[in-house]
């Protein structure tokens, strides 16, 4: 339909149009700031705006009206029906209305106005969105939080309570428990020990420490309130703080009693061991007496949280009322002084318990130093002195080995034997004439302990010296070349030690003028002449004999640096030059098969066979090396070694060990004949390729079997291999 609206409608609806679309962003814009003023917080400036009736906001909807009216009031001038007007004199403005032209000042002004208006709603409109999407943003965070804050205050309350109910529960059945046990043995036992009337006490002390602090403590955590009175609240606080100090005294006193039952029986302390039951109560009741009357100011200072509390300091389910400062101080002080001295008689009589383990601990290690080390020394000495004696042979070696286990028996009975009764509490059990004795034994003992072990190390080193070596003319044939050593080992350390019979005395002399040097004697001063003549020949004893220790020990380990590489490079080589006979075979077989197998068609190659016996051959190999080895070092083994026990006597061993491998390496290489496949055969299922033949890719656990099994077998006779060749 065109031209059904006369100049009267067209102005009319145009006009209704554009007052209407300026009424909606005016009217949009005004709810969206009542809404931000709505959800403003109430401390805001914007709080106050906000409307409290519905006729408040009928100022500004007549506003809107009237400034939306007069804004479109030059539509009616140039508006007019398309029917009435010619159309290229008129501006198109829809299909059925034409826009007169109008003056640009006219026209101009009023696009202004429009302008101003819609940036200017549009302004607020967008502001107070803004402003209602930050509000609601901190509103929803701070839910989170509160949420999450009361979560975790749930959570904490729970285990709060639980801790509490568990140590309450748990720490009070355990402490009944305890004393109705030394209870019964008390009062049925056939000894009454004094020790177990205190742990009674003790375990007393503390079910009412738990009753009376962590009952109401668990009462309040579970959310009760008010459920003591003023009575109860100083009864409740009162037995609280006269245990906990009983409970501090008696630990005292079980710790002291401790010190002096396991203190020695010639200790002063041991006098003060309760003899019965009856001397211990004395001290209970000083204890309840003593912490009754600390404890007497909190009967006055302690009511319930029922009365007014504005002068009151809260606990838990009581509160203290504020005390005058000089009774605060008389019984801080009190209770200060008291923790001071029990807990100070505690620890000391816990260190002095410390000191008693460790002297105890001490005298064991002594004892068994001593014990094992002279029993194992004797031991020694006796074998190789029945070798010695009743052998075929009368090694040099082994009467070295004898006076060096000898050397060592007299430095643990002179040195081991008097530190074990010192550690035991002996005193005074040496005179002046046997701490001579004793100390100058002790020290030519360890002299010649370090001369017979240099020996021992340089008689070693000469007899594993080449055949063509110098040293090798230095070997002591017999047992009698080695005692002239023994007799200049003996006068040496004894001349050098010889000062020590004029400087050392017992204890039981005046020792104003003495120095320490041992818990049972001690050492005169001595002029500084003869101190700088001994001590010099000490260091360079100890220097001579030490060096030639370590030179020889140097000179051994180059000589079986040699010997090792030497006996690896004939090994490789008998295995370079002689390849054994299976392997042999089995490459010539190969040989053979791939030329016959060259000429004819691939798929009748006897690739199967041919990869068998080479897999088979590689471990024969491997397992004859390691067998010619380890019979050759059991060949040249000493008869007299556990190794030359092993020696063969008939082939029939070897024949049986070269079965036992052929079957070995059968079984381990029996995969093959499942895995392998010839060129002609579909290859998506195979991998590996071996010139003309490809591997069936197997299963992980076959494979897995498999490979274990060679890796075993090769570490097994690789190390023995080895193994032989470094002991050769």
């Amino acid at each position: 339909m065109r031209n059904f609206l006369g100049v009267v409608g067209c102005k009319t609806i145009i006009y209704l149009e554009r007052v209407a679309r300026g009424l909606s962003i005016c009217t949009t814009c005004l709810l969206s700031v009542v809404q931000a003023v709505t959800i403003s917080p109430r401390t805001t400036l914007c709080r106050k705006l906000k409307p409290q009736t519905a006729w408040q906001v009928f100022p500004f909807l007549l506003l809107f009206w009237i400034f939306n009216f007069l804004i479109s009031s030059n539509l009616p001038h140039y508006l007019t029906a398309a029917r009435s007007t010619n159309r290229s004199g008129a501006g198109m403005h829809t299909e059925y209305c034409h826009m007169l032209p109008s003056r640009n000042t006219v026209k101009w002004l009023f696009i202004t106005l429009i302008t101003l208006r819609d940036v200017v709603f549009q302004s607020l409109m967008g502001w107070s969105s803004g402003s209602m999407a930050l509000r609601l943003y901190k509103h929803h965070i701070r839910v989170l939080y509160l949420h999450s804050s009361r979560k975790e205050e749930m959570v904490l309350k729970f285990i709060k309570e639980t801790i509490f109910l568990l140590m309450t529960t748990v720490g009070t059945l355990g402490n009944i428990s305890v004393s109705v046990n030394y209870m019964f043995s008390w009062c049925l036992g056939p000894e009454k020990k004094p020790i177990y009337l205190i742990l009674i006490h003790l375990a007393v002390t503390n079910i009412i420490i738990l009753l009376a602090k962590g009952l109401p403590n668990t009462m309040v955590a579970f959310g009760l309130r008010n459920f003591l009175d003023d009575i109860g609240c100083k009864i409740l606080i009162y037995l609280e703080r006269v245990a906990r100090g009983l409970s501090i005294c008696t630990s005292s006193l079980l710790t002291v009693v401790q010190a002096i039952i396991i203190s020695p029986g010639a200790s002063q302390w041991r006098r003060l061991r309760p003899k019965s039951v009856w001397h211990i109560f004395p001290f209970f009741s000083f204890f309840w007496v003593l912490n009754a009357l600390i404890g007497m100011n909190l009967i006055h200072s302690i009511t319930s949280t029922s009365r007014n509390i504005s002068q009151f300091k809260s606990e838990s389910n009581c509160y203290f009322m504020l005390e005058s400062q000089k009774t605060k101080w008389i019984v801080l002080s009190l209770m200060v002084l008291r923790d001071a001295v029990f807990q100070g008689a505690m620890g000391g009589a816990s260190g002095y318990m410390e000191e008693m383990v460790l002297k105890f601990i001490k005298q064991i290690v002594f004892l068994f130093m001593t014990v094992f080390g002279t029993l194992g020394n004797i031991s020694v000495s006796v074998n190789y002195m029945f070798s010695w004696c009743l052998g075929p042979e009368k090694k040099p070696i082994h009467l070295i080995l004898i006076h060096l286990a000898f050397t060592n028996i007299i430095i643990l009975l002179a040195k081991g034997l008097p530190n074990t009764m010192v550690a035991f509490g002996l005193r005074n059990f040496l005179d002046d004439i046997g701490c001579k004795i004793l100390i100058y034994l002790e020290r030519v003992a360890r002299g010649l302990s370090i001369c017979t072990s240099s020996l021992l190390t340089v008689v070693q080193a000469i007899i594993i010296s080449p055949g063509a070596s110098q040293w090798r003319r230095l070997r002591p044939e017999s047992a009698w070349h080695i005692l002239p050593f023994f007799s200049f080992f003996w006068i040496l350390n004894a001349l050098i030690s010889m000062n020590l019979i004029h400087s050392i005395t017992s204890i039981n002399l005046n020792i104003s003028q003495l120095k320490n040097g041992y818990s049972y004697c001690h050492f005169k001063l001595e002029s500084q002449k003869t101190k700088w003549i001994v001590l010099p020949l000490m260091v360079l004893r100890d220097a001579v004999f030490q060096g030639a220790m370590g030179g020889a020990s140097g000179y051994m380990v180059l000589l079986l640096h040699k010997h090792h590489q030497h006996v690896l490079y004939l090994q490789n080589s008998k295995l370079l030059y002689r390849t054994p006979p299976e392997l042999r075979a089995a490459q010539k077989l190969g040989e053979g098969e791939e030329r016959t197998g060259d000429s004819g068609d691939s798929r009748h190659r006897p690739s199967l066979h041919v990869l068998l016996l080479r897999r088979v051959a590689r471990g024969l190999s491997i397992c004859t090396s390691g067998l010619l080895t380890v019979v050759q070092a059991i060949i040249i083994s000493p008869r007299a070694s556990w190794w030359g026990s092993l020696k063969l006597r008939s082939p029939e061993y070897v024949l049986l060990s070269l079965l036992f491998f052929w079957i070995l390496n059968s079984v381990i290489s029996m995969n093959i004949l499942h895995s392998i496949r010839n060129r002609g055969t579909n290859t998506l299922q195979l991998s590996i390729n071996d010139r003309y033949c490809y591997f069936r890719k197997e299963s992980q656990k076959i494979n897995n079997i498999f490979l274990m099994l060679m890796v075993l077998r090769d570490a097994v006779f690789q190390g023995a291999m080895g193994g032989a060749s470094g002991y050769m």
